[in-house]
């Protein structure tokens, strides 16, 4: 007897309209498909490792053999991991714990367990990124494979893999937690993707694990995390409100939504057993769930009413206590008023300025809304006109599977950049090249349907996408935060430090001070508070007992508060009546004959060479009225690329095009660019004899002028400024190296570092 095959009598599935739309299907093997994923992994390490072949070229930018790292938070973490493994850093307070910032912290921690002892923090910080950065190429390709074209996903995945905005901040040496930032929400929107397009709820309950650890890799990404669930939970009810696996999968989404602050490396180390709660309850969810809203339970009004209730309780949850729609709205708005300058001032009676609009992740384009469009695609892809046709390719992603609106919050932070800051573009990446390539497929599928052709085409796009982002890649030397130079001024100091002594310098160097020296801060990365203005006004005061005696008053305020206090604002705030307002304190601070509390720890002033290019923010900060917080007028400082000096004349360089002309025998100097005219009050050269001694020929120009110019042989520094900059404590004692021995003892100096101990 012949068994009837049912099937094959079966009628095949309607076409819809959005058939030609699918990109075409390659059907590829599980192996082949993991081996795409190393190759294009292979490629974005390659990548990220030519940072490391520069770095290890440049002896300026190496210390025991290893390349520095070139972003200032990577010594915040290797501080923490310093701390944990080796139980350093007991002498600062303000140092997290290992579980504070998640797995930036608990990744290397783990590994320099399991090393051999050759294998130091420098290593991990150095060779993490290498090894990380191009992890986001298993959920692109993934997606491909997700809906049959594994070829797709892993053309997009080589661009996203070289990206221009997320190459930058995963770059060799740059251990941050932008590493996880990307790769963990695009993880999470394939298995969203997948739950939603299998109606799974094995990867419902991937999707919602994925997101309930995700604040444990990024702890600013639980708005991105609740965008996404809300996109899900919303395509969902939009599109198949009558199916039971909505409400199934809703509800499992919901509750990893309800949980997602607690997921931060902090609050898990605060609250252990809250987290581990809450993650039992999701498992707890996901194995109930199934049983849930089966057609007899939907049939029986009782028990429908009372699912409905159980979805609505978490809804409730969701969106009035954890408001993922306040968090996101706050956030946004945060880093919208910082990148256009529309900071609101404080309402405290002292007025500092908010040290958020200086960070550079919050920095976005100038001019016109074109202009930031165009800087936007360049960042997220390598090309405006990628980005563009990319933006294209999603509506024609959305028009073909509805369900790629989930990935709609991603797109929407990276366009957000526009007027939130550059770092947005990055979390665009995987979205924008999966768009990219997908749009190369559907043109070429309406020419032809052989496989080769297409393919062919798709890569020679995904080529064309790539070259813009290999010739920045090429070209992006970035520098080390420190040079070997500067590092060694803190490590001579690291014997004679007694726990609670303090290291006064910029911000952006206060956990490099922790790392390398063992010493306390008043202002730091993770301390970007109104205790800045202390440095900002010492380092720009033409006073140097001034700033002595601010600088003692901070140390010994900032150590008796905590972290929660402000240092500056307790100092600041009393003497408002009792000095007859600031200015009248500023000048006690100026006399001899001010009384200082007694000294209970050392001082120490650290003067990098990159403070000089600091000097606008810094004064952003100093420069200021505190009463009413309206800025004192911009004053001049220009940092020239080089210097060409001969008997007649000096030009100045910006890059390799000379900007300005001055004539050696009158110091006028002439902008080459419009022939302006200007006179200099003095032109000094500044330069090292063989014993180290510093000397400087000065030439007097026009007195009535305010611009001086200083040509610095070593450190190689042609500067133009303003005379109120010219006498500021950081050009006079980091320069030319004058200071007040009365106040301040030299401890380590070289062309690229300072280090001085207070005195008083």
């Amino acid at each position: 007897m012949t068994k009837t095959n049912l099937k094959a009598d079966a009628p095949p599935p309607p076409k819809r309209w959005q058939d030609p739309l699918a990109p075409l299907t390659d059907n590829l093997s599980l192996p082949a498909t993991w081996g795409l994923i190393f190759l294009a992994w292979l490629v974005g390490a390659v990548a990220r490792y030519r940072w490391l072949h520069f770095a290890n070229g440049v002896d300026a930018f190496k210390w025991h053999g290893v390349p520095l790292t070139n972003t200032n938070d990577t010594y915040l973490y290797a501080s923490i991991i310093q701390k944990a493994h080796f139980g350093t850093m007991q002498g600062i307070p303000d140092c997290p714990g290992v579980m504070t910032h998640g797995m930036i912290t608990v990744l290397p921690t783990l590994l320099l367990k399991v090393l051999p002892a050759s294998v130091t923090i420098d290593h991990l910080m150095a060779w993490l990124p290498v090894l990380l950065g191009g992890l986001i190429v298993i959920p692109v390709v993934l997606i491909g494979r997700l809906y049959g074209s594994t070829m797709w996903g892993f053309c997009a995945a080589l661009l996203a893999a070289v990206s221009n905005s997320y190459f930058n901040r995963t770059l060799a040496g740059y251990y941050d937690t932008d590493l996880f930032a990307v790769t963990i929400p695009a993880l999470a929107l394939y298995f969203l993707l997948a739950a939603h397009k299998h109606e799974s709820l094995r990867m419902t309950g991937a999707a919602a694990f994925t997101l309930f650890v995700y604040p444990f890799f990024y702890g600013a990404g639980v708005t991105i995390a609740f965008a996404l669930g809300i996109a899900y939970i919303g395509v969902r009810v939009l599109f198949h409100f009558k199916s039971p696996f909505t409400w199934r999968s809703v509800l499992i989404i919901g509750l990893a939504l309800a949980f997602l602050e607690n997921s931060i490396g902090g609050a898990i180390a605060a609250r252990p057993l809250t987290w581990l709660g809450q993650l039992a309850l999701i498992i707890a969810a996901c194995i109930a769930v199934p049983r849930l809203f089966l057609p007899e339970q939907l049939a029986n009004p009782e028990k429908r009413m009372g699912l409905i209730a159980l979805v609505g309780l978490v809804a409730a949850y969701v969106f009035v206590v954890a408001g993922p729609g306040q968090k996101i709205y706050a956030r946004a708005a945060q880093y919208t008023d910082a990148a256009t300058g529309k900071l609101a001032e404080p309402t405290e009676a002292i007025k500092f300025h908010n040290s958020l609009s200086t960070v550079q992740e919050a920095v976005t384009a100038t001019g016109s809304l074109k202009e930031k469009a165009r800087t936007m695609g360049e960042r997220t892809t390598g090309s405006a006109a990628v980005m563009f046709v990319a933006l294209v390719g999603y509506v024609l992603l959305v028009l073909w599977r509805q369900e790629f609106l989930i990935a709609a919050p991603l797109l929407g932070v990276g366009i957000f950049a526009i007027w939130g800051g550059y770092r947005f573009t990055m979390h665009a990446t995987a979205i924008a090249a999966l768009a990219w390539v997908y749009a190369a497929f559907v043109v070429t599928q309406l020419f032809s349907a052989r496989k080769l052709i297409v393919w062919s085409v798709a890569g020679a796009a995904t080529i064309a996408a790539i070259i813009p982002n290999i010739r920045h890649l090429l070209q992006y030397n970035a520098p080390t935060v420190l040079e070997n130079q500067a590092v060694e001024v803190l490590d001579i100091i690291k014997p004679r430090v007694k726990p609670g002594d303090y290291l006064l310098t910029w911000w952006d160097y206060g956990t490099a001070g922790w790392y390398y020296s063992g010493l306390r801060t008043v202002c730091d990365p993770i301390n970007q508070g109104d205790d800045i203005y202390l440095v900002a006004k010492a380092l720009n005061s033409p006073s140097q007992r001034l700033a002595a005696n601010l600088m003692r008053l901070g140390i010994e305020t900032h150590a008796q508060t905590n972290r929660d206090n402000s240092a500056i604002r307790t100092l600041l705030e009393p003497r408002l009546k009792d000095f007859s307002g600031l200015d009248g304190f500023f000048k006690e601070l100026e006399s001899p004959a001010f009384k200082l509390p007694p000294k209970t720890r050392e001082g120490y002033l650290f003067l990098p060479t990159m403070l000089l290019y600091m000097v606008p923010p810094m004064r952003q900060f100093s420069e200021r009225d505190l009463l009413t917080g309206k800025m004192q007028p911009v004053k001049t400082i220009q940092i020239y690329d080089s210097a060409e000096v001969n008997d007649r004349e000096v030009r100045l360089y910006a890059g390799a095009r000379p900007v300005i002309v001055v004539d050696r025998k009158t110091l006028v100097a002439t902008i080459l660019a419009d022939g302006r005219h200007f006179n200099l009050h003095t032109l000094d050269f500044i330069q090292r004899s063989p014993r180290r001694n510093l000397s400087v020929s000065r030439q007097p120009g026009d007195p009535n002028s305010s611009l001086h110019l200083t040509l610095s042989i070593d450190p190689p520094l042609s500067i133009l400024m303003d005379r109120e900059i010219f006498q500021s404590n950081l050009i006079q004692m980091f320069l030319y190296e004058i200071f007040d021995p009365n106040l301040f003892e030299p401890v380590a100096f070289n062309s690229k570092a300072k280090l001085y101990r207070l005195k008083q």
